[in-house]
Formats: C-alpha cells, sequence, structure tokens
C-alpha cells in the first residue's frame, strides 16, 4: 500500500514507561491503526518498521532510525514505499478539473476564430471569448496552488465548490444570450454557397463554439454537483476534515488530527502491546 506524503510529520509522546522496553507501540485513531513502530534501547530513538494510512495492509519499511524527543515532530523518511501525493479522490478531481480546461481551451479557439472574422463586434461573440479566459486564468491558479501548496484553501471542497457554482451561473447565463443571438445562423453549414468559403468556415466554428459552450457548463456544473454531494455526505458520516484539507488529498481515513498539516498536531493518542 502507498504511503501519502502527508504522513512526514508526527508530533509524539512515549509515555517514560515505555523507554527502552523493546515494546511494539502503535498510534491510533478511532480505531484505525495508523502506524507500529518499536521503542528501542534509549528514550530518543524509534525505530518505525511499519507504516499504514488508515490500517492494512501495510507499507513495509527497513528499520528507521530517527531522532524522538517528547512533544517535538519527528521526520522520517518513507523512501521505501511509493509516493502517491494524491488518492484515488484526488485524481477523478484532478481529471474532472482537466476536462474542464480542455474545454475552455477548446471555447477560447473557437471563439477567438469567430470574432477574428467578425472582426470582434458581435457581443453574442464576446461573451464566450472573455468567458473562457476568465475560467481558464482561475481554474489555472487555483489547480496550481493546490499542486504547490499542500493545504492550499483554493483545493477545499467549499472554496471550489463557490468557484465551479459561480461559473456556472456566468456559463448560463451568457450561453442562454449568446445562443438566443445565433438562432439565425444555419445549423448545416453546407446550405452556404460553396463560393462563400469562408462564411462556411464561420458557420462551422460558431456551430461547433455553440456546442462547446454548453458542455463547459454541463461539466462546470456537474464537477461542482457531485463535490457538493460527496463533500456533504462525507461530512454527515462524521468526517468533518473534509472540509479543512483540499478535497484532492482528502480520504476519509485521514482523521482530521492525524497529521500537523491539516488539524492540530498528532499525538500518539493510545499505547498498546501488540498481540
Amino acid at each position: 500500500m502507498a504511503v501519502s506524503n502527508v504522513y512526514t510529520h508526527f508530533q509524539v509522546s512515549i509515555p517514560a514507561e515505555l523507554y527502552g522496553t523493546n515494546r511494539i507501540i502503535s498510534e491510533r485513531h478511532h480505531g484505525r491503526q495508523f502506524w507500529e513502530g518499536e521503542a528501542k534501547q534509549t528514550p530518543t530513538v524509534l525505530f518505525i518498521s511499519r507504516i499504514s494510512t488508515g490500517g492494512p495492509p501495510w507499507c513495509p519499511l527497513r528499520s528507521y532510525q530517527g531522532n524522538y524527543w517528547p512533544q517535538h515532530l519527528l521526520h522520517h523518511q518513507i523512501s521505501t514505499c511509493t509516493s502517491v501525493p494524491y488518492p484515488l479522490l484526488g485524481k477523478v478531481k484532478i481529471a474532472a478539473h482537466v476536462a474542464i480546461l480542455i474545454s475552455t481551451v477548446i471555447v477560447l479557439v473557437l471563439s477567438t476564430r469567430v470574432n477574428r472574422f467578425q472582426e470582434f463586434f458581435f457581443i453574442a461573440d464576446l461573451f464566450p471569448f472573455a468567458l473562457s479566459i476568465i475560467t481558464l486564468v482561475l481554474l489555472s491558479f487555483t489547480i496550481a496552488l493546490d499542486v504547490a501548496i499542500e493545504n492550499s484553501y483554493c483545493g477545499r471542497p467549499q472554496f471550489e465548490i463557490g468557484l465551479l457554482g459561480i461559473l456556472s451561473i456566468f456559463w448560463l447565463v451568457f450561453n442562454s444570450f449568446s445562443t438566443s443571438r445565433w438562432r439565425l445562423v444555419p445549423f448545416h453549414c453546407d446550405t452556404i454557397p460553396s463560393d462563400l468559403l469562408h462564411e462556411r468556415v464561420w458557420c462551422r466554428d460558431l456551430q461547433g463554439l455553440k456546442a462547446f459552450v454548453w458542455v463547459e457548463f454541463l461539466l462546470c456544473l456537474a464537477t461542482a454537483i457531485m463535490m457538493f454531494r460527496y463533500s456533504i455526505t462525507q461530512y454527515n458520516r462524521g468526517y468533518k476534515h473534509i472540509f479543512r484539507m483540499p478535497l484532492s488529498r482528502y480520504s476519509p481515513e485521514l482523521h482530521s488530527e492525524a497529521t500537523s498539516s491539516y488539524g492540530r498536531n498528532s499525538e500518539f493518542l493510545q499505547f498498546e502491546k501488540l498481540t
């Protein structure tokens, strides 16, 4: 099992009676074991043998000897395991954003071609051109922050749902206006005389633009609805940390206090000898 990169820091505190006992210790959050280690020889050394992001199966580690001080962060390397910064949900969310970006680029290209033919004159053609630029900039900025900053607020569901919801409203309003103005353009561009080649190309570009502005709206709306539904469902099931961390890195197994990155720093909540 691959280990998420959010498990690179722990705030730890071993009871004094465990020092040098070689007893197996572990950390549990709400009944789920997150890692297991062994208190070896001195109070300043901890050997971590296995680690998990929420219970078996384990990701095996070579015994790691790290400096260990009560109430301080323990930095350990998990290089023997494949690093997976994003769980499956995060990958699905990123794929949805990529789909929106691709659609936005197509709208931008088509609207540019249409506006160049009309010399950027008609407002119905300018709306999708301007809105595609705004959408492209906002989504690119949001995705960049989500990737660059582990706990970016722009990646949290409440922000992304709000952003995509607002974009959906704008796309709906402006699409309705532009589509009503485009109704007089022939649907079958081949009906335009063959000697008007540029007009035929413009007609095809406009018909493609008419389709993709609604695809853009549907992608934004569907993504926002799915995020909202999933987030509320997880919150009602008790996973309230979903609104405290980026959705791309969210997993139900990650308790809000399990990592110093998304809540208060984690402490050993329970120590026990494994049988």
